[in-house]
């Protein structure tokens, strides 16, 4: 068993020293408030007196010390994954069947169908135009069956999002508990 007393300003600094020393399986003895006078103004020091078992200590070590590797037996794994993905995707296009997209020939009027139903659903007319230059570019991608989706698709990809962030506020506030004895106000704020 090994046992160490640390000492710092504060007592948070001390157990981060501790942890940093000893880990997380350290055990707390005890703590102390000690009033130094060395500079001639008193000042506080905390100490912490903690232990740490030696078993746990080896224990610690061992898993630390990861398992290397060597790097041949590495290569040779993914060199035999995408040999493996290869053959297998060379197989599967061998036995499928060449799938058939209809293609939409869309003529004005189709267009100024989606325009207005765009319309109608309030997009604006910047971003149909988007849509119509996306869809245009992109017809043989897009059939009778997918066609809504990829209209989705692409007003979800044109729509500025960014990250939720919760920002707390600064000012401080007072409240006032008030209430009979023994209600639990003091409870209520721890």
């Amino acid at each position: 068993m090994q046992i160490k007393k640390f000492t710092s300003s504060t007592l948070k600094e001390a157990i981060a020293e501790m942890k940093q020393e000893f880990g997380v399986e350290a055990i707390v003895l005890g703590t102390k408030v000690i009033e130094d006078f060395s500079n001639g103004v008193e000042k506080k020091l905390f100490e912490i007196t903690a232990s740490l078992d030696e078993e746990v200590m080896v224990e610690a070590k061992k898993k630390e010390a990861p398992k290397t590797k060597s790097f041949e037996t590495e290569m040779k794994k993914l060199t035999d994954k995408i040999y493996g993905v290869q053959q297998s995707s060379e197989t599967f296009s061998k036995q499928k069947e060449p799938v058939k997209t209809i293609n939409i020939n869309l003529d004005r009027s189709q267009f100024d169908s989606i325009k207005q139903e765009l319309k109608d659903k309030d997009v604006s007319d910047k971003n149909i135009d988007k849509v119509i230059k996306m869809i245009s570019q992109y017809s043989h991608l897009v059939n009778e069956d997918n066609k809504e989706e990829y209209i989705l698709s692409i007003l979800a990809s044109i729509i500025p999002t960014s990250d939720f962030e919760l920002q707390k506020k600064k000012k401080k506030k007072v409240i006032s508990l008030v209430g009979p004895t023994g209600v639990g106000k003091t409870t209520c704020i721890a």
